[in-house]
């Protein structure tokens, strides 16, 4: 009781949304922050729910259509800057407490109605929705196109100028390359941020949500259904795979138009043009679902079971939480007021979850000493690997604000097609190290039947799958078992052939032989006797196009009896290197 009292003290003091922060019961976590806005009977209200779903915390602006930013620290959100019939609007942005509020669609030299930004994984570009008004229409009869910019509002495009985007939110792949939207005259679809690659996904439903490890899509179904001779409406919370596969639903409700039909004949239940059978039925939800950080979670609004003799349809929307992992549904809101716009965002990297996956990629820290956010980016335009080397799959650029120690396991999936002539022994993990700058080769496993390839690795930018040059195997006179012995002071021909991961000859590698003793006895059994007629200089092989080859004549003057090592590797190959024994008698 004394909670409550404090709530409405202090809402006094920041704006009127009074009713809107009773919680519900019992409370649930709340990792990173929980915005919620909407409106009751006293006006718009905003607050945050953060650490449980019972502290609720004030804001100090009203953000309405607020997308939190990845950490959490910033609000983009629209405001109207004109009454109907104009209702102009901007986007804006400003830190989470209000301040430092910046007009991004003026910025952008953009007029009309500009409106539900989405920020990108990385907090540095936003999507929108943007109609020009045409005289004579009400507003945005022209339709909404989805546009992109850069967070400090620079660089917006339209991103695709022939597609409207039916006026619904565009979401973000977590790897930052697609989006998801409504696309008229498609449906929904991914797409490339550049507009193209356009993907129609089916089965997907109302403010859709891809999962922060990319595999889902979470969204609000419709369907039109007669249940005990009862015509109505299903409205129902699901999920897909991110193709649209496997649909499942979640958990909704059976809305009657008997039971719509008798609230709506009330007297004062219908407000607005939009208090009909249909915004009723879309209202009551469930609606509008927002994954949790960690993606284990799914909280959304539902007036459940919907009360057709109760208070106005919008008040009686509360919020609700789902468990992935158990079906748990908790219902986290009692209050008397239209909770209508959601965002759910923070960190995904702690010291009891030090796990994060995203698409085939997954991040493992030994230890994490301090929270944060790891992102996962596809980059299309990674640094050029080395000659003789294939891309397998995508690559990605791995980043944390965490505070980590210890050594980092990078784990990689992929499709038997994209590899390479098939050959998974060639595969390697590739990590572009900043500071040599090139490719290192940290592979440390490769496990054929499951398709993955792990590394590990001390700091984190581009990663990525690639097939290695292929060795041919050292040629006569050596025996690739280490079982050739040759008479010590002569001059031996040392071959091998190198080929790419789709068995054509590689022929400017430029390859080095090194040698030492391994042991005073000679352990080969096999004796040889061709030699070369003259010694090269040097390390380095070159190459014959006869037999396509690598050749060196190895002079052993000097070299004493014993078994030898000999060692070649190749210059801008990371990882590569192919020994054999030979003994000196």
């Amino acid at each position: 009781m004394r909670r409550t009292a404090l709530i409405l003290l202090v809402s006094l003091l920041l704006g009127a949304w009074a009713t809107a922060a009773t919680a519900g019961e019992p409370p649930v976590p709340i990792e990173g922050k929980l915005l919620v806005a909407g409106w009751d009977d006293l006006g718009s209200f905003t607050y945050f729910m953060e650490g449980w779903s019972d502290n609720i915390i004030p804001a100090a602006s009203h953000f309405a259509n607020g997308d939190m930013s990845p950490l959490a620290d910033q609000v983009a959100y629209t405001v109207q800057t004109d009454e109907w019939p104009n209702h102009l609007m901007d986007v804006w942005k400003a830190d989470i407490d209000g301040t430092n509020a910046v007009n991004l669609t003026t910025a952008a030299g953009l007029g009309g109605i500009n409106c539900i930004p989405s920020w990108s994984p990385d907090g540095s570009k936003l999507t929108f929705q943007h109609c020009d008004p045409v005289v004579g229409l009400l507003p945005c009869e022209a339709g909404f196109y989805p546009w992109l910019m850069n967070a400090d509002g620079s660089g917006a495009y339209q991103i695709r100028p022939e597609s409207k985007g039916g006026g619904t939110a565009v979401d973000w792949s977590p790897n930052g390359y697609r989006l998801l939207s409504y696309l008229d005259g498609i449906g929904y679809a991914t797409f490339d941020i550049d507009g193209t690659d356009v993907e129609p996904v089916p089965n997907v439903g109302g403010a859709p949500r891809w999962s922060p490890d990319g595999s889902k899509i979470v969204m609000s179904w419709t369907w039109g259904d007669v249940v005990d001779g009862e015509p109505g409406v299903w409205r129902v919370i699901g999920i897909t795979n991110a193709d649209g596969s496997d649909p499942q639903a979640l958990v909704g409700q059976f809305l009657t138009d008997a039971d719509i039909n008798l609230y709506l004949s009330i007297p004062g239940n219908v407000r607005t043009s939009g208090d009909d059978l249909g915004g009723v039925q879309w209202w009551i939800g469930p609606v509008y679902p927002q994954w949790s950080p960690a993606g284990d979670r799914i909280v959304f609004l539902a007036g459940m079971p919907f009360d057709p003799l109760g208070p106005y349809y919008k008040f009686q929307d509360e919020m609700w939480v789902y468990e992935l992992g158990t079906g748990d549904l908790t219902k986290i809101t009692d209050n008397v007021s239209n909770e209508n716009w959601l965002s759910w965002n923070g960190y995904n990297t702690f010291p009891e979850d030090p796990e994060v996956t995203v698409d085939n990629t997954t991040v493992t820290f030994s230890e994490v000493t301090g929270d944060g956010l790891t992102t996962i980016l596809r980059d299309d335009d990674p640094p050029a690997l080395p000659s003789g080397y294939q891309f397998c799959g995508e690559y990605y650029n791995v980043s944390t604000t965490a505070t980590v120690a210890g050594p980092i396991t990078i784990c990689m999936t992929y499709k038997d097609e994209d590899v390479p002539g098939g050959n998974e022994a060639a595969l390697c993990l590739l990590h572009y190290n900043e500071a040599i700058p090139g490719y290192e080769d940290i592979t440390i496993s490769r496990d054929p039947v499951n398709n993955v390839v792990c590394g590990e690795v001390d700091s984190l930018s581009v990663f990525g799958l690639a097939a290695m040059p292929v060795f041919g195997g050292f040629r006569q006179p050596i025996n690739a078992d280490g079982s050739s012995v040759f008479k010590a002071g002569r001059t031996i021909p040392v071959k091998f052939a190198l080929y790419d991961p789709l068995g054509n000859p590689i022929a400017d590698a430029t390859c080095h032989l090194a040698t030492w003793q391994v042991s005073s006895e000679i352990l080969g059994s096999v004796p040889e006797t061709a030699e070369a007629v003259y010694a090269d200089a040097g390390d380095t092989f070159r190459y014959c196009p006869e037999g396509e080859q690598y050749i060196y004549n190895l002079s052993t003057k000097g070299m004493d009896t014993g078994t030898w090592r000999l060692r070649v590797t190749a210059d801008g190959w990371p990882g590569f290197e192919a020994t054999v024994l030979i003994g000196l008698r």
